[in-house]
């Protein structure tokens, strides 16, 4: 049985690193959907594991390329929540500007929540703002360091973007320098 998971793992792990060839011009914007994404909510996180056999501690230059992914894509989940903070989160307070007058004048909570409750997109609007804002807040808690599962994530996507070489959209932010 184990033989069968460390076959299946490579399998999995062959099938991700070359997946990116088989989409043809799609692979830029299925790139920058797993740079916005990196979580990769779709897939569960045992899904990109590496057996420890894979991993390379030789390589001084894979953690610099480590933590320059990381920092990419820290950077890009704050300017998604930026631009819709900005598109999104204005056009909401925009539409609820009148009831926000009217808070400001006698403020009570019922006057809060039916106004809410009246005003479903503007409401859904801010919900979603608020909502990305406090899960990229909670992603960027790597004060202490990455923990294991995700630093060995983040390794393997460095090896796809070695593998892919300068075709790949994030080589020139990840690999480029160091080459």
């Amino acid at each position: 049985m184990v033989g069968h998971q460390s076959l299946a793992i490579e399998l999995l792990t062959g099938v991700i690193a070359t997946a990116p060839r088989w989409l043809g011009r799609s692979r830029i914007a299925i790139s920058l959907c797993g740079l916005i994404a990196t979580s990769v909510f779709l897939l569960p996180s045992s899904f990109f594991l590496l057996p420890s056999a894979m991993t390379n501690e030789s390589d001084p230059n894979l953690q610099i390329e480590v933590q320059r992914l990381h920092k990419l894509t820290v950077y890009a989940r704050w300017l998604t929540v930026i631009l819709l903070w900005i598109s999104v989160g204005s056009l909401s307070i925009w539409s609820l500007r009148h009831e926000i007058d009217l808070w400001f004048e006698n403020f009570t909570w019922a006057a809060v929540r039916y106004g809410l409750y009246f005003h479903r997109w503007p409401t859904l609007g801010l919900v979603l703002c608020l909502g990305m804002t406090l899960v990229v807040l909670r992603q960027s808690r790597n004060v202490r360091g990455f923990r294991e599962r995700e630093k060995q994530r983040l390794e393997q996507q460095v090896r796809r973007i070695r593998q892919q070489g300068p075709s790949h959209p994030l080589w020139k932010w990840v690999c480029k320098d160091l080459q």
